[in-house]
């Protein structure tokens, strides 16, 4: 049996074990605003639901390379809003190059022929690419302690679903065909799922 001390390993080695063994990974492909008004979406994979009643969705955000804040993290907290669209196998190659850096002043809707969404109740946009966006108002920003990371948490306020995605109060997983995260480039699609019968 391989055995690692994390205290051992490097940031970019930590980083390739964790993400390379925690699969697969929810994308939360997250849409906001600047203050300016250009719209902006990436990727983030250390994503998840934390409360269902409220629904509470959390993101977390490392700087870039340089040090700086990402244009997500930063929109959001100075707007109070963010957007999380579902990935499905048709959006993955633009969700992929979504992921690029660009500056602040350039959005990657343009840059990927991403298509806004216009929001219900808040102002960050959607992508209308996606099966299932989730509208959230931020209720945290967690600064964890003793990292270079970042958690947001945000309340769902509004969901956005393809119309063929509810059956009987349900969400078809079959039809979302959900994309996952692996290791660095690599990705899943949800599409072989197995069902159990109910734990008595």
């Amino acid at each position: 049996m391989i055995e690692i001390d994390p205290a051992t390993l490097d940031g970019p080695a930590s980083h390739r074990l964790l993400t390379g063994l925690f699969v697969p990974r929810p994308i939360a492909f997250v849409g906001t605003v600047s203050e300016d008004g250009i719209p902006n979406c990436a990727p983030f994979s250390f994503a998840n639901g934390v409360s269902s009643h409220p629904p509470i969705l959390m993101v977390s955000f490392s700087p870039r390379r340089d040090g700086s804040q990402k244009d997500t993290l930063r929109n959001a907290i100075r707007t109070g809003e963010f957007t999380v669209n579902i990935v499905d196998e048709a959006l993955m190659q633009r969700m992929h190059q979504a992921s690029a850096t660009l500056p602040p002043e350039a959005s990657e809707f343009e840059a990927t022929g991403l298509t806004l969404l216009p929001s219900i109740r808040i102002r960050a946009p959607g992508i209308a690419e996606s099966p299932a966006t989730m509208e959230c108002r931020v209720r945290q920003v967690i600064p964890i302690e003793g990292t270079i990371s970042t958690m947001l948490l945000g309340d769902v306020v509004y969901y956005r679903l393809r119309d063929d995605l509810m059956e009987y109060g349900r969400v078809r997983t079959d039809r979302l065909r959900a994309v996952g995260r692996l290791g660095p480039d690599c990705y899943m699609v949800v599409d072989n799922i197995i069902t159990l019968p109910p734990v008595k």
